[in-house]
């Protein structure tokens, strides 16, 4: 089973580079970054209704999508993963 990890973001969001910093310091696991402004039909793939968001795929299905800024703690990112492998 294979897990990937996919952050959805935006130039101008504020909230997106903190958990960038989170996810590059923290997390050891690699993870797909998709800005949505350099790449809009993407929106509607992955119904994207606020950012910055982190979706957790197993097999390519979506397990769990974490869009709340108190979620984004490397902590809780790193048990999820641990979680899902």
């Amino acid at each position: 089973m294979s897990l990937e990890v996919i952050k959805l973001e935006r130039h101008d969001c504020p909230g997106c580079k903190v958990l960038g910093m989170i996810l590059d310091h923290e997390v050891n696991y690699h993870v797909t970054v998709i800005n949505i402004d350099d790449r809009p039909e993407l929106n509607e793939e992955y119904k994207v209704m606020s950012v910055p968001a982190l979706i957790f795929k197993k097999d390519g299905i979506e397990i769990l999508r974490l869009t709340e800024g108190k979620d984004f703690s490397g902590e809780k990112i790193n048990e999820i993963i641990e979680a899902l492998l």
